[in-house]
């Protein structure tokens, strides 16, 4: 009980951090919006991407899910360049149908981004974040074979298209495919990754009928230069290898350049500098001792993203210079957020990964030239 009031809480921190952040970016009117409630079922098996099948019984999941979404109603440009995008909160419930696995309670921010608008069909492109509650972990005394999640709390995220019949109705009928994953950064091990390939369907009803009714200029939420230039620092704690093992203390920096591309979309290109002791056991899968070696390395990276305001999300594809452990050859990738707070000073929440494999979450600020 003790740890769903937790998981609760959190929740309520998370909701109530995104509501603020909402409302300091919107003009101050209050605008009617179109409002909706969704329910759906969702159906879906879990994805061997480790191929364990021959150690774990995979079976097919059920679940439900009720979402509370908002129209954005275009007083901000970047809701205009995407179309007035649906912003809201989640609650989704998983059965994984298997001991070892046990069922997931999650909570989550939500948006869906229209991607076709049509008088009877609509589609849209979803996207959900936040924190999950699973019923079971791993364990090597009273679950040894839950291979996937090493703790019970979650990283929890969903993405998918989503088609909507009837969608110039106050009710309408969903339809869409989800690819779910649960992931704890690498915190606490194993974290292979649980991950469901769904399909599910639904009704959505609105309650509120009343349709935007914002006629004046659209609010740049913050001036975006072409070329940005910028400096964050961020930490990150893992653990690495085996189960229940030590913990690491990982410090990381990067600078770089991004460059911005029409009124949605940006690139880049940055160096980023890492402490990481946690490399040096990977040295024992290879029989090298690691004592000569440095914790420290050196990255260069590629970035593409997308802005939606003062909020952006990008995509780092990048390769280690000059290191030992990996002779210069190793990928690197990391998924950033980054909110504007002013001008100059920027929040940065990022996940770093091999080969979209979770290493471990990154938190930083940063600050922009």
């Amino acid at each position: 009980m003790k740890r769903f009031v937790a998981l609760f809480i959190l929740s309520a921190i998370a909701m109530s951090f995104a509501a603020k952040l909402q409302a300091a970016d919107t003009l101050r009117t209050k605008l009617p919006r179109n409002k909706y409630l969704s329910l759906r079922y969702l159906h879906g098996p879990v994805y061997d991407h480790r191929q364990l099948s021959g150690v774990l019984d995979f079976r097919a999941g059920d679940g439900i899910g009720a979402e509370y979404l908002v129209e954005t109603d275009g007083s901000r440009a970047w809701e205009n360049d995407y179309g007035l995008p649906r912003l809201g909160a989640a609650v989704y419930y998983e059965n994984f149908h298997y001991s070892v696995l046990g069922h997931a309670l999650s909570s989550a921010m939500i948006a869906e981004f229209p991607i076709v608008k049509k008088r009877f069909f609509g589609m849209d492109l979803r996207f959900l974040a936040g924190v999950a509650y699973l019923t079971k972990k791993f364990d090597s005394e009273s679950n040894p074979e839950n291979l996937l999640i090493g703790s019970r709390f979650s990283a929890f995220f969903v993405f998918g298209p989503q088609l909507e019949f009837f969608a110039n109705r106050p009710q309408r009928l969903l339809a869409g495919f989800n690819f779910v994953h649960y992931s704890n950064g690498a915190l606490k091990m194993p974290n292979l990754g649980l991950n469901l390939m769904q399909w599910h369907i639904g009704v959505q009803g609105r309650i509120r009928e009343e349709k935007p009714k914002f006629t004046g200029e659209p609010r740049q939420t913050i001036v975006q230069n072409k070329w940005q230039k910028y400096f964050t620092a961020a930490f990150g704690v893992r653990e690495n290898q085996q189960p229940e093992g030590p913990k690491y203390f990982i410090l990381s920096t990067t600078t770089g350049v991004y460059r911005t591309l029409g009124k949605r979309t940006r690139a880049g290109i940055g160096i980023d500098f890492f402490r990481d002791a946690s490399e040096l056991t990977r040295l024992g899968n290879f029989g090298v001792e690691h004592y000569d070696f440095s914790p420290y390395l050196l990255g260069m990276h590629l970035a593409y993203g997308f802005c939606f305001g003062r909020t952006s999300a990008t995509l780092h594809f990048g390769g280690f210079l000059f290191n030992e452990i990996y002779d210069g050859a190793a990928i690197y990738d990391r998924v950033v957020i980054n909110y504007n707070i002013t001008t100059h000073i920027m929040a940065n929440l990022g996940l770093r990964t091999y080969f979209m494999r979770a290493e471990y979450i990154e938190w930083g600020v940063g600050y922009i030239f």
